[in-house]
């Protein structure tokens, strides 16, 4: 405000701008005290725009001057396709639940390659990951790419059970996996609560393998796309329900405790974020073990290098990015969590070890429940990989036998074998054998494993459940973490290595030594970031304790009025 203004006599303007300087300062004040209180929403935040104007505000995704469906941006302001983003919404500035009539009302849905074709037009929403549901009772009455009971592929399965590891996706499925009476056909009736997972096969050859290229994925399906029914529209912010039959229970992503994510400096080496958000998008189906049913165009085909992926994104999220660019991440990985723990809570008994199989489903879980603060989530009971094959030699059978490894420097955490404690009772050679001396080991396979397929993929799960704050606690396998700190500061001694040559024949050459994460490159195939990234996070994180404080609130705050 100009000062000589400020001093003219007292006339006919200023009283008036008087009053309007007082109400500037009082405003002033009031914004001031609101950014201590941590309340300051800006004036373009103050509430949600209006849908249509042309102009995207609050809780809009786009805005295109127009209420038209179908021209990439939706009458609710919404991207329309398979670039939906992943948008911030929290608990403080909650989004709104849509009205019904303000749903787009669609004949049909395309998503990732999948068409749903309705009867009559349908209200259509969108979860917070890009899903779609439909509001109430729909048929459908075409699917594309379409399935018959002739050609075997791109099938339909309504409301997957929890714990029959067959699937109708596709007739060449192996090992005796498909069931073609899981396959649903149109014309499809569905009704709140139900959950359509609809796939597309892959042609004539398997694809790449995820985090594995130079081999083949064992399955044929490619991807898969997930339609809920509802029984009334979701605010923005509503993750889909697990996938599982019978699971309904809807989270909400403003409830993400995104505050207590570190935000550490990164490595040198650090892989794209977007690599791991393009596997993540898509739904993880995994009821179906070994991984012969995964969707092989963006799901890993192995538990090697499901830990991996794991392993890659939550490292991702500890780093300093912004909060906005950790969110489809986040959100991706905690919806993956949701599904593997919908199965679990419907009765699927787990990912139990058998080799590296079993890895990388705890983390999902634990990481959502952690994050959501979900108790029951965060204290999940099922059989996971990492856990039945990280052991205290005291644990060994029988109980109590022995307290060390047959080591020079002997160890008190061991390897649990093939399929964990109780495997001499599946096959000779499947359980614990560090307790004993090479001499007396019956096979060489739990050593092989314990070095090809497991404790490699278990060192970013565990590094980044150490650095998320109450995700090494709630994991509660104390086990699983020395095991894994064994593993990276425990160098292999040479005399140890001659005696398991000289015993059995093995030979363990530099690929497979202890200490590392990553140079086996387990296919091939993989840039420098990929390489070397968990191993630069370790030396660099594994001793951080990272803060996770709120800024202080400013004060001593001087107001200059120009």
């Amino acid at each position: 405000m100009n000062k000589e203004k400020l001093n003219y006599p007292m006339g006919q303007r200023s009283p008036r701008r008087i009053r309007e300087f007082i109400f500037r300062l009082a405003s002033l004040l009031l914004l001031l005290m609101a950014i201590g209180r941590g309340l300051l929403i800006s004036s373009v935040e103050a509430a949600p725009g209006t849908c249509g104007n042309g102009v995207p505000d609050k809780f809009e995704q786009c805005d295109d001057g127009n209420s038209t469906d179908g021209d990439g941006c939706s009458s609710l302001c919404q991207i329309e396709g398979d670039h939906f983003p992943a948008s911030v919404y929290t608990s403080n500035d909650p989004p709104p639940i849509p009205a019904l009539e303000e749903l787009p009302l669609l004949s049909q849905i395309s998503q990732q390659g999948i068409i749903w074709i309705f009867s009559t037009p349908q209200r259509v929403g969108r979860f917070v990951n890009g899903d779609y549901y439909v509001v109430g009772t729909a048929t459908i009455t075409d699917i594309q790419p379409l399935p018959t009971p002739n050609n075997g592929r791109h099938g339909s399965m309504l409301n997957i059970s929890p714990n029959f590891q067959k699937s109708g996706f596709d007739s060449r499925l192996v090992s005796g996996r498909y069931d073609s009476s899981l396959r649903v056909y149109p014309p499809i009736t569905l009704t709140p609560g139900n959950k359509l997972v609809s796939s597309r096969s892959v042609d004539a050859s398997n694809l790449p393998a995820v985090m594995r290229p130079n081999d083949s994925s064992v399955s044929p399906v490619a991807s898969v796309s997930i339609l809920t029914s509802v029984s009334a529209p979701k605010p923005l912010d509503a993750f889909r329900p697990s996938y599982a039959g019978g699971s309904t229970q809807i989270y909400l992503s403003r409830n993400l405790r995104r505050g207590i994510l570190p935000a550490l400096q990164p490595v040198q080496h650090i892989p794209p974020l977007a690599e791991f958000e393009g596997y993540l998008k898509r739904p993880w189906v995994d009821s179906v073990f070994f991984s012969f049913a995964a969707p092989s165009e963006y799901m890993a085909s192995y538990g090697r290098e499901n830990g991996y992926v794991m392993s890659f994104a939550g490292l991702l999220l500890t780093l300093n990015f912004t909060q906005e660019q950790k969110e489809p991440l986040l959100v991706y990985l905690t919806q993956y969590g949701i599904d593997l723990y919908g199965l679990v809570e419907q009765g699927h008994t787990g990912w139990q070890a058998h080799g590296g199989h079993g890895t990388g489903r705890k983390f999902p879980i634990v990481l959502a429940g952690v994050m959501l603060n979900e108790e029951n989530m965060k204290s999940v009971q099922a059989n996971f990989g990492e856990d039945m094959q990280t052991i205290g030699v005291t644990e060994t059978l029988p109980v109590g036998n022995y307290t060390k490894s047959w080591h020079i420097h002997p160890e008190t955490v061991v390897y649990g074998g093939h399929v964990g404690i109780n495997g001499e009772s599946v096959n000779p050679g499947w359980g614990p054998y560090e307790h004993l001396a090479p001499s007396a080991w019956k096979s060489t396979l739990g050593e092989s494993y314990r070095r090809c397929c497991t404790s490699v993929s278990w060192v970013g799960e565990a590094l980044a459940a150490r650095l998320i704050p109450g995700m090494q606690q709630a994991w509660n396998h104390a086990q699983f973490f020395s095991y894994v700190d064994r593993w990276m500061l425990s160098a292999d001694d040479p005399q140890d290595l001659e005696t398991i040559r000289s015993a059995t024949g093995m030979t363990i050459d530099a690929d497979f030594m202890q200490g590392q994460s990553w140079k086996i490159l387990s296919g091939g195939g993989y840039y420098r970031p990929h390489r070397t990234f968990v191993d630069e996070m370790w030396a660099a994180h594994r001793n951080s304790s990272p803060d996770t404080t709120p800024p202080s609130i400013p004060r001593n705050l001087r107001i200059i009025i120009p």
